[in-house]
């Protein structure tokens, strides 16, 4: 009862903070096709309290895997192609040169993946898992190809994988693992009177608590250079099954589409 009266609390706050800044960011984007794999909507917030240690601020949005016939997201179970995996964009704005050599239209995208690695970590710590190890693999960053939105703006598209941990543990019944689904729960954008506030709580595992994984996935970079402002797709799945995954991202990211007031 106590995680429902907060949740009611938070909700407007996050809700305000998002609208702020959505409106300094002046960037809206609309994926026209999620695939049927995936929750039909997304997760909307702002980023500005994980992300101020890079000074950056700006949003999320993101979807995962569909609902099960348990009623949580299949993104929680070991045997779906969707285990662990994410979709969605970031929308965010620099101060400085984040993400671009100066003086040049160059990408730097380690940059960005500061983003994705500040997200997981984030994510985990409201799922218990306070240690939070998110490592880049250097390694295996390396661009993959350019190409067009549906709204005409051009993508640039990477690969990469990181090491991380699942969020399926032994402490899912913990007040802070309530709340945040709570707050996904009405963050959440799309049809969603089919299911309820435990579709985003992991699956309770006392065998293999935050086991360790290999993300592998995508960033699309659609860089306003000129604004300091950077959209930002995201796709990723575990190593095992980002094959399975890579089409479904890509043609999720093509069919997007980006409108500015700038």
């Amino acid at each position: 009862m106590l995680t429902k009266i907060l949740a009611e609390i938070v909700y407007p706050f996050s809700v305000l903070f998002r609208k702020i800044d959505q409106r300094m960011l002046g960037i809206k984007v609309k994926i026209n096709k999620i695939g049927p794999g995936w929750m039909h909507g997304v997760v909307p917030h702002t980023m500005d309290f994980f992300w101020y240690p890079i000074h950056i601020r700006g949003t999320n949005c993101w979807t995962i895997g569909n609902i099960g016939k348990d009623g949580k997201s299949i993104r929680f179970d070991e045997k779906s192609k969707y285990f662990q995996a994410w979709f969605g964009y970031y929308i965010a704005k620099s101060n400085n040169h984040f993400g671009i050599k100066k003086g040049t239209k160059e990408i730097k995208i380690i940059d960005y993946n500061k983003l994705g690695i500040a997200d997981q970590n984030t994510w985990l710590k409201f799922y218990m898992n306070f240690e939070s190890p998110t490592i880049m693999d250097y390694e295996k960053v390396k661009f993959v190809k350019k190409f067009k939105i549906a709204s005409g703006h051009t993508c640039h598209l990477f690969l990469g994988e990181y090491v991380t941990t699942s969020d399926n543990s032994n402490k899912t019944k913990s007040f802070l693992v309530d709340l945040a689904s709570r707050l996904y729960y009405k963050q959440f954008k799309g049809k969603k009177d089919f299911f309820n506030h435990t579709a985003f709580i992991p699956k309770y595992d006392d065998k293999t608590p935050f086991k360790s994984i290999r993300l592998k996935g995508y960033f699309g970079i659609v860089p306003f250079f000129d604004k300091q402002k950077h959209v930002i797709f995201y796709g990723c799945g575990t190593k095992k099954n980002f094959e399975k995954l890579k089409n479904e991202i890509i043609s999720m990211i093509k069919s997007s589409e980006i409108k500015t007031r700038f």
